[in-house]
């Protein structure tokens, strides 16, 4: 009787904790559904580059509003010195963040994540274009998220000149039957070659426990890695695991990169159009 009373209590307190920090609907389903945030692929206009060989900068998981020490300021000059002293060449002419910009889904977070994104594009002189994550859709954050994140939407694309960037919303766990249909849509009708930005990686790690982490119907990634593989996609980026892996899958690879805030770590991609290569590295600050 003394364990099932204890065992009862340490559920309804459990509940009662997340309710008030996220709110008890969005315990259960973080709020609006991927078909509700969802409309049509918007396209929208890209950051300019130079020459043929040019890079990105990627952050994910940058948490703001989460109890840790943020070491924002080491960030930005450990970016900077790399840039000044070419150990990052080209300059990256413009970011994304793979999403769990906030922690809790407070407007307050979202509008600290917006100056720390005003500093990466004083850098680059490009734009940060965000992902939704599954935090960010904490206590209906999904409203302030699509109020205050650039560029406003999850499910995005923009081109320069051979190579298609895509970005779709999994903050669900989920691309959803009709975002994934418009996706295929759109791939199928675009001839160059493609690299896809989200939050959830499509395979991550089959280590135990790790595939959690990755999207949980197994049908869903089997068939996105399959339409990445037959559509000209180069690269697949993703965060959500706070932890470094890639999968080459032949045509291309699944880069989860390491997480901004926990992992103390961001990443380059350089983009040869030439030979239309996406190449991948990280760097702790």
């Amino acid at each position: 009787m003394f364990k099932r009373f204890f065992l009862l209590t340490a559920v309804c307190a459990s509940i009662i904790f997340f309710s008030c920090s996220y709110g008890f609907y969005e315990v259960l389903d973080h709020g609006e559904s991927v078909e509700e945030r969802v409309g049509d692929l918007r396209d929208i206009s890209p950051s300019s580059v130079s020459g043929s060989t040019y890079s990105f900068l990627i952050v994910t998981d940058v948490h703001f509003g989460n109890f840790k020490s943020r070491r924002d300021d080491d960030f930005f000059t450990t970016l900077q010195a790399k840039i000044n002293d070419g150990t990052i060449n080209p300059a990256p002419s413009f970011a994304v963040c793979l999403g769990d910009i906030a922690d809790h889904g407070e407007r307050s977070e979202f509008e600290k994540y917006n100056a720390f994104a005003s500093r990466i594009e004083s850098i680059t002189g490009g734009k940060v274009y965000g992902v939704v994550g599954n935090h960010d859709l904490y206590n209906s954050g999904w409203d302030d998220f699509e109020d205050l994140v650039y560029p406003n939407v999850s499910f995005y694309r923009f081109a320069i000149n051979s190579i298609s960037y895509y970005f779709l919303d999994t903050g669900s766990g989920s691309m959803g039957t009709a975002q994934f249909n418009k996706f295929k849509a759109a791939m199928a009708a675009d001839s160059n070659y493609k690299i896809v930005c989200t939050h959830y990686p499509c395979y991550g790690t089959k280590d135990f426990f790790a595939s959690y982490y990755s999207l949980q119907n197994t049908l869903e990634a089997d068939q996105l890695i399959t339409l990445l593989k037959k559509q000209k996609a180069i690269a697949y980026l993703s965060g959500h695991m706070h932890a470094e892996h890639s999968t080459d899958f032949g045509t291309f690879t699944e880069y989860v990169v390491p997480a901004f805030l926990s992992n103390e770590k961001f990443a380059i991609m350089t983009v040869n159009e030439s030979n239309h290569t996406a190449t991948y590295k990280s760097y702790s600050y």
